[in-house]
């Protein structure tokens, strides 16, 4: 029996909610175990990377009263 428009939009949304959960679940396991700031933003690009599909990004982080450029993937920076 094949499957109607409907179902098979329900199945992709499923998909992709399952993986945005795995994401967000390997996030926390790495801050709950205290990780290295560094290996944090590592496992945050991975995640947005593999699980999530994003193609580009840039991550400021405000320290010290100045934003600090922690990830840059695919994008051209002044």
């Amino acid at each position: 029996m094949p499957q109607t428009a409907e179902v098979a939009g329900l199945e992709k949304r499923l998909f992709l909610k399952e993986r945005e959960l795995g994401a967000l679940l390997e996030i926390t396991q790495a801050i709950t175990q205290d990780s290295a700031e560094a290996d944090l933003y590592k496992i945050y690009q991975f995640t947005l990377i593999g699980q999530l599909g994003v193609r580009r990004l840039a991550l400021y982080v405000l320290e010290e009263g100045a934003f600090q450029l922690k990830i840059n993937f695919s994008t051209a920076l002044p």
